[in-house]
């Protein structure tokens, strides 16, 4: 049988589906009404967010963190300097970080392992947006920041508790479409300038190093 070709009920050869499209259409079409109709409206992230998330000190050592992810059954902790957020620290920092370093828990600090600056998303953002954002960035967790204050974490598992295709759709969607789609809006980066160490809310990446507007500014006119 020619490649490219099935067939159909009465036996006759008919043409197959492209192969990057059967798999949407096929979660399409296992996905319930409701999910359906969540994926057609506008959801936006302030609806499916975790409130009030973690916080901790990045003077906080690691074995104190690991202690409280235990308690507060969270996989992350938001680092917070000044009431300002400035980077997050997860289970697999603490167990992967940890390990390369080579040094007890006790003597860690959750600055040594943090993960900065935070990528962040504001609570307006449409929730499909945010997640393939995730996807096209394989990351799993967008912290969620308001007039420079933090006000949530968006996780996989907060989208997938209103959506499980949401996931899904998205991470093909970007597979199928990585180089030719753009994401509409790269999340802002949040967290202390690599060059003055102040707090800056839009970081940007400038001669490998994760810098404020004033900084660059500074070296531009050098």
């Amino acid at each position: 049988m020619p490649s490219g070709f099935g067939s159909g009920a009465d036996g006759r050869q008919q043409p197959c589906a492209p192969k990057t499209g059967v798999l949407s259409n096929r979660k399409l079409m296992s996905m319930t009404a409701k999910e359906a109709e969540r994926l057609e409206r506008r959801i936006p992230v302030r609806e499916v967010m975790t409130r009030d998330p973690i916080t901790v000190s990045p003077r906080m050592r690691i074995n104190h963190a690991a202690s409280l992810m235990k308690e507060k059954e969270v996989s992350s902790l938001i680092v917070i300097r000044k009431d300002m957020p400035i980077g997050i620290v997860t289970e697999k920092d603490i167990v992967e970080k940890a390990v390369a370093m080579n040094a007890k828990p006790s003597h860690i600090t959750i600055k040594d392992i943090m993960s900065s600056p935070l990528l962040t998303v504001q609570p307006n953002t449409d929730i499909a947006e945010a997640a393939r954002t995730m996807a096209s960035l394989k990351i799993r967790r967008l912290v969620v920041v308001e007039d420079s204050k933090l006000v949530g974490i968006l996780t996989e598992s907060d989208i997938l508790r209103i959506s499980p295709a949401l996931i899904e759709l998205t991470r093909e969607f970007e597979s199928i479409h990585r180089d030719r789609d753009k994401i509409k809006e790269m999340p802002m980066l949040m967290g202390i300038c690599e060059s003055c160490q102040s707090f800056s809310e839009e970081l940007k990446e400038h001669d490998g190093l994760h810098v404020c507007k004033f900084c660059i500014e500074d070296s531009e006119q050098e």
